[in-house]
């Protein structure tokens, strides 16, 4: 195996009772924030972010995230990979998969295609080119030493672009049209135009059809299969919104009571609550009542963590040294209320290897609040900040300080969205490069 062997892991796997312990989270938040305010006070205010990552945080992870355009050129993954070595990165986290299309060699999905790109004939769009490898691409460059940790991200659930058909025969939505979501009106995301709703930026599939979760499941495994990874990372493993999901299927599905005895049991589950029998309703009817609204959302909720569970499965049976790590919106309360992503039950359940919080904010404090309270909620996996760079433009001393002070919160490390905001940010590279970094 030519897998990058760092000394230190991105995650380990966890276990407990399930459980919400949010309040107990605020409290130690707060407990805490005296103390965490004045350490970050005495810290340097010049030293690149990696430097004194190392030198006070050892155990800490520096990762990256590149969007798929990037590796989608040889030049592109070669800059990536430089940058990430640029900033003492331990690991990439690339994409590949992001509407609907792979970068990687795919029986499942068709291949990535540069922003625009279309054919002179007037037919389907074609990949920049059909030899290149993306992923196998980054592997090779990642290798070299100084070695770095490679996972592939993936978008669980946005397959496709608002307004436009996949214009390929072979593409899961050209087969499957129907497994695209529904909100609570009945009209489906294919109606639905690019600049309509605030919360939808994507063609999003239904995480109640049990054909979404397959084809999830078989990507995971394909990829694992294929290509020497280090780990799987899961994005937009979420609904779009809370006025999501209400597909035929699903709805079918949660009046039958099926998913939840198969998820974790109806006793514990408010559909307990609904009187008069969920067999006799009509299966094709909306929650109305308070009741039944609260077991719509924890029915929901359940088909999003049913997915995690089956790709932890997945990757514990095909490569159990592979790690998963999920990206998650940074508040528990707000996550499971707008999107039905309940992670502390992953946590609890000892389901993935580390959360990523997308703690994008342009807010010290925020950043450190929103770590505390996840730590408190992680009984010992990993936490990881999501430091979103495209908030700190012309800002270097704020993203390190945002990037410290998420440590000292208690994060085991960070993660810079993006390479592409980066790129283009040469003040925040310097920022972050510690001192004789690699930049080959």
């Amino acid at each position: 195996m030519n897998r990058a062997t760092p000394t230190r892991r991105w995650g380990v796997v966890g276990g407990g009772r399930p459980g919400w312990w949010i309040l107990g989270a605020a409290f130690l938040a707060s407990a805490a924030g005296a103390f965490l305010q004045a350490r970050q006070a005495s810290l340097p205010a010049t030293s690149p972010t990696s430097a004194v990552v190392a030198q006070r945080h050892p155990g800490a992870r520096v990762g990256l995230w590149v969007q798929e355009r990037t590796i989608l050129t040889p030049e592109g993954v070669q800059a990536a990979v430089a940058m990430a070595r640029r900033i003492g990165a331990d690991a990439l986290f690339v994409q590949v998969l992001a509407r609907g299309e792979a970068a990687y060699r795919s029986s499942i999905w068709p291949p990535a295609r540069p922003a625009g790109a279309s054919s002179s004939d007037g037919g389907p769009a074609r990949p920049a080119s059909a030899t290149f490898d993306p992923l196998a691409a980054v592997l090779q460059e990642a290798r070299r030493e100084p070695a770095l940790e490679v996972h592939a991200w993936i978008n669980a659930y946005t397959w496709g672009e608002l307004g436009r058909r996949p214009d390929q025969p072979g593409h899961p939505l050209a087969r499957h049209p129907e497994w695209v979501t529904v909100d609570a009106s009945g009209r489906s995301l294919w109606e639905y135009g690019v600049d309509e709703s605030p919360y939808v930026n994507a063609l999003f599939v239904d995480p109640g059809v049990e054909g979404v979760r397959q084809t999830v499941v078989e990507t995971v495994q394909e990829l694992v299969r294929r290509y020497d990874l280090d780990g799987i990372h899961l994005d937009y493993v979420r609904y779009p919104w809370s006025g999501a999901g209400y597909h035929p299927q699903s709805l079918a599905t949660f009046w039958g009571g099926l998913a939840l005895q198969e998820v974790r049991g109806p006793q514990a589950s408010p559909l307990a609550a609904v009187p008069g029998g969920l067999r006799s309703v009509d299966s094709g009817r909306r929650p109305s009542t308070p009741e039944e609204r609260a077991a719509w959302n924890l029915f929901r909720a359940r088909q999003v963590t049913l997915l995690v569970e089956r790709v932890a499965a997945a990757l514990r049976a095909e490569a159990p040294d592979v790690e998963l790590t999920v990206a998650v919106f940074p508040e528990a309360r707000r996550a499971y209320e707008e999107a039905l992503q309940e992670w502390p039950e992953w946590l609890a359940r000892g389901l993935v290897s580390g959360l990523v919080l997308m703690s994008y904010t342009p807010s010290d404090a925020v950043v450190r609040e929103w770590v505390q309270r996840a730590t408190a909620l992680a009984r010992g996996t990993p936490i990881y900040a999501g430091i979103g760079a495209y908030l700190l433009s012309g800002r270097p001393d704020q993203l390190r300080r945002q990037s410290l002070a998420a440590l000292e919160a208690g994060a085991s490390g960070i993660v810079y969205y993006s390479f592409e905001s980066l790129e283009v940010e040469p003040s925040l590279v310097e920022a972050l490069a510690p001192a004789g970094a690699s930049s080959r």
